[in-house]
């Protein structure tokens, strides 16, 4: 062990370029606008040590092939698309003591076989490295899981003694930034003649009030995960009751995405503290994946606090904590 006990570990550069590198190579790839720069940014993709988003299934496959043994992750952090989970998953990933998974988000997608889970994890050999130098070594990955209520009876088979960040934001706040981030997302695909009367954000959420009222569902977005629209992907009380139906509250950290973005730094010191890691300072991570700005009518807003405010009480009491979104 290189570093004593008592002191705070340094920040490992050579690991924040990895993390840094990922979002970086996926962000070009969704702007890239000419078909040579995106194929060579496809080319360079399947070369890097880890993934913002999901990986490329050769790479699964083949280390899946090279080795079954594998860590088990020792934490899961999660929330709702646009939530703040991707910043947050940069503090985590670079403490020293956390060994980076091939992606942040060890999700289902085209590998819904545990075998393909577990080879997204690090080696033990990788493990045994990181604990020569630092005296301790876990792993873990970031996703935004929320509303996909099946997590926990997934989860529970792969990491039966997960600890549990949730990283919950204002859920009307929060709807109109996954509307957002949609919009960035299928610029190049609304310019087709076939989206010209697709709804907007005030007509989005009369739409999926109106079906809610049926028990219907929403539009369905181009981000997020589990089905329902964007109010429902704001509504989080089935999926943490049906987590805490696998795991004990006990292992479980409430973040509110509002003091997670007043202060980065602060708030991943207090989840290395929950998952028992040494003394780190984090380094300054910037914001990689902004959504474009916009105003949402008051209108709509208030239609909006309305009827999210039953909904988040019943959460306030389930959880014994008042978030305070108005």
């Amino acid at each position: 062990m290189e570093e004593n006990a008592t002191q705070i570990l340094k920040p490992d550069a050579g690991k924040i370029r990895t993390i840094n590198k990922a979002s970086y190579v996926d962000q070009r790839l969704m702007e890239a606008p000419g078909r040579a720069e995106r194929v060579w940014l496809l080319f360079r993709r399947t070369f890097l040590r880890y993934y913002f988003v999901r990986p490329p299934l050769p790479r699964i496959l083949l280390r899946s092939a090279l080795s079954g043994d594998r860590m088990t992750p020792a934490f899961a952090s999660l929330g709702a698309v646009r939530s703040g989970t991707s910043l947050f998953s940069d503090y985590l990933m670079q403490h020293p003591c956390v060994v980076l998974p091939l992606a942040k988000e060890i999700g289902l997608g085209y590998v819904p076989i545990q075998k393909l889970i577990n080879a997204q994890f690090p080696s033990r050999r990788e493990r045994q490295k990181v604990e020569r130098k630092h005296g301790q070594a876990i792993t873990g990955y970031c996703a935004p899981s929320i509303p996909y209520l099946a997590f926990a009876n997934l989860a529970a088979e792969i990491a039966p003694d997960l600890r549990l960040i949730f990283l919950l934001r204002d859920p009307v706040d929060r709807a109109f930034a996954h509307w957002r981030w949609d919009q960035k997302l299928s610029e190049e695909l609304r310019k087709d003649p076939l989206w010209r009367r697709f709804p907007d954000f005030d007509e989005a959420v009369r739409l999926e009030l109106d079906s809610m009222r049926s028990y219907g569902g929403g539009l369905t977005p181009f981000s997020g995960i589990g089905g329902g629209g964007y109010l429902q992907h704001s509504i989080y009380l089935p999926f943490i009751k049906n987590v805490f139906q696998h795991y004990d509250r006990e292992r479980a950290l409430l973040i509110n995405a509002r003091d997670f973005f007043a202060d980065p730094a602060g708030t991943a010191r207090t989840a290395y503290r929950f998952l028992g890691l040494p003394d780190y300072e984090p380094v300054p991570m910037p914001v990689k994946n902004a959504g474009p700005p916009g105003a949402m009518s008051e209108a709509t807003r208030q239609a909006l606090r309305d009827f999210f405010r039953p909904l988040n009480q019943e959460l306030y009491e389930y959880l014994g904590r008042d978030f305070g979104w108005q």
